[in-house]
């Protein structure tokens, strides 16, 4: 029905209307308008809910709760702006009819309480007696009131009842029952089923939309972040040596199980350059840039330098060496080979997909090196593919010991 989805006012004035629509209205309506829309009319059920849980009031009719609402003015005077219910009453009253003859105030500094504390302290303890205790004295409702339709309303039990209450001999629930009249427990359950229906959906579906605010958030930073990497990493490829500008900046994968990042370079020295930058890419200076890539410019310089790609320190007289030159000379013919090749290697390799071309191997050609630096560039390859084929050579030669390369393979398998 459209009546659900209508605010507070909107229901006021459709219920209001004519005589039809007043009957068609019920408290799980009234109570879905006023707790989705929120404000005042949502305090006002909160409230109500606190006394209806208890039995202490009697039970508003759905009309009643509309009014309630909606309720602009004072019930009793129609004076006073109010709010929302008075807590602990359930009236829709101002504070000068709530303090003036609203309420009065039973002492327990009274004779009669002293002689018999522990009867009173019972009713005033009793979950349907509505009192607001402040130090000596218990708040309560005067006398019994009903709302210009003559429909009882506020709590149940009145300042008068105390005493009758004591001094009753069939017991509290008998009290409410017979003398009070007071509605069934089941009489509150379309209220108080409706309210925790409704209120628990109103806190998932605030719940979700707070979901969605912090993942847009979180994309939204993302974004920025990626923004920011994506803007020093072009500045630092303008700084780069053309010979090896793409290279050094090749993105790959953390493994060979993971999606892409933005950041990771297959380079492992230059990832981890980069690596305290990519995390924050506000840190990232323009004189810190400048200094990464004069490191990065040295580094790929002496691989340049060095020859290495040539792989002329590989013998030709010797029969290991000229095999793996033979093997890995079509292979690695250009930076971008050294830097892609092997990098995404299957199981043998573990969790690690991406060159070797790190800062162990650039100190192995800094010292000359060449083999040890060959030796770490391959590893897993080389361990795998041609060290049992160099072993059974070295059984049919009877020399293992004479190669270099094999000695240190044959390290690494100890």
């Amino acid at each position: 029905m459209v009546m659900e989805f209508l605010s507070p006012r909107e229901l006021f004035n459709a219920a209001f209307s004519c005589k039809t629509l007043r009957g068609v209205v019920t408290t799980h309506m009234v109570v879905k308008s006023a707790i989705v829309h929120g404000r005042h009319a949502k305090r006002t059920m909160e409230e109500l809910y606190a006394l209806m849980t208890s039995h202490s009031i009697h039970v508003p009719s759905p009309l009643r709760l509309l009014r309630l609402s909606c309720g602009k003015r004072c019930e009793i005077c129609c004076l006073g702006n109010v709010n929302f219910v008075r807590p602990r009453l359930g009236l829709f009253a101002c504070w000068d009819c709530v303090t003036e003859w609203l309420t009065k105030a039973w002492n327990t500094k009274w004779v009669r309480y002293g002689r018999n504390e522990n009867a009173y302290e019972a009713v005033f303890r009793n979950p349907r007696v509505a009192a607001s205790g402040y130090g000596s004295k218990n708040y309560m409702l005067s006398q019994p009131t009903t709302d210009a339709s003559g429909e009882p309303i506020g709590p149940i039990v009145c300042f008068d009842d105390v005493d009758k209450m004591v001094n009753h001999i069939g017991g509290f629930d008998d009290y409410f029952a017979n003398v009070l009249g007071a509605p069934e427990p089941e009489a509150y359950n379309d209220f108080n089923n409706s309210f925790m229906e409704i209120d628990e959906m109103v806190k998932a579906a605030s719940r979700g939309r707070e979901r969605l605010k912090v993942e847009r958030s979180q994309n939204r930073q993302k974004k920025k972040k990626k923004e920011k990497i994506e803007k020093f990493l072009g500045d630092l490829s303008q700084l780069l040596d053309e010979p090896f500008r793409s290279e050094a900046l090749t993105r790959g994968y953390s493994n060979c199980f993971d999606k892409f990042e933005t950041g990771k370079m297959i380079v492992p020295f230059v990832n981890e350059l980069l690596k305290p930058y990519i995390d924050a890419p506000s840190k990232m200076k323009p004189s810190i840039l400048k200094e990464i890539a004069q490191m990065i410019n040295e580094k790929f310089r002496l691989i340049l330098d060095k020859n290495f790609l040539r792989l002329d320190f590989l013998s030709e007289d010797d029969a290991f060496e000229r095999r793996l030159k033979e093997s890995f000379n079509d292979h690695i013919t250009s930076l971008d080979d050294l830097v892609k090749f092997g990098q995404f290697r299957h199981h043998w390799a573990g969790p690690y997909c991406g060159s070797y071309v790190d800062e162990k191997f650039i100190s192995h050609l800094e010292k000359d090196s060449y083999i040890d630096a060959l030796v770490h560039y391959l590893r897993d390859f080389l361990y795998v593919t041609l060290v049992p084929v160099m072993r059974e050579c070295a059984k049919m030669l009877s020399q293992p010991s004479s190669n270099v390369l094999l000695d240190s393979c044959f390290r690494r398998d100890m």
